[in-house]
């Protein structure tokens, strides 16, 4: 058994063919795995960051329009036949002496005063969405948005003031619905 260890030591055979083949084989099979394991894992890190960007654009926009729906004095939506080419959908809304219109031009919902009063509604709804005007921009990844019903007259005396809100966000091949239900703390002032 000595001799048998002492001629193997000594000897420079070194792996055969076979033994490189199956060898690059097994590392194959495992480094194949791994990265398997590895997409999949970046596939979900992917996918959980858009549903998280989709709910949080969803609720910080949902609580911001609750609160300038709750304070208005009135309102009256508009659908794409009322509005500006390039914007989807827009709501002016009356608070403070002021009017506001929050409007979806694109992906975007974004939100600003009117300075120009004396124009007709679709001039007044382009003055926001202009890009040579400041404005802040509520939410992006917005597919769609509307309110219901379209104008103050109908909630008061229809819904008893609720308002229903409705946004979708798309992104990355996800989306997300939120919808809102207002009441309007303003309804008794008009």
């Amino acid at each position: 058994m000595k001799k048998r260890i002492k001629k193997l030591h000594r000897s420079n055979e070194g792996f055969s063919l076979m033994e490189l083949i199956v060898t690059m084989l097994i590392s194959s099979i495992v480094t194949a795995a791994v990265a398997g394991f590895l997409s999949m894992g970046l596939n979900y890190y992917r996918r959980t960051n858009a549903e998280t960007a989709l709910q949080t654009e969803s609720q910080v926009a949902e609580l911001f329009l609750t609160e300038l729906f709750q304070e208005s004095r009135s309102y009256q939506y508009y659908d794409n036949t009322s509005c500006p080419a390039g914007v989807t959908s827009a709501v002016e809304l009356e608070r403070d002496g002021n009017l506001y219109v929050v409007a979806q031009k694109g992906e975007y919902l974004v939100y600003g005063q009117v300075t120009d009063t004396g124009v007709e509604a679709s001039a007044r709804i382009q003055q926001i969405t202009d890009e040579s005007l400041d404005k802040v921009f509520l939410a992006r990844y917005v597919n769609t948005f509307s309110v219901d019903p379209a104008n103050q007259g109908d909630a008061i005396n229809n819904q008893n003031g609720l308002v229903k809100l409705t946004l979708e966000f798309k992104e990355d091949g996800w989306s997300y619905t939120g919808t809102q239900t207002v009441l309007l703390r303003n309804k008794i002032k008009n």
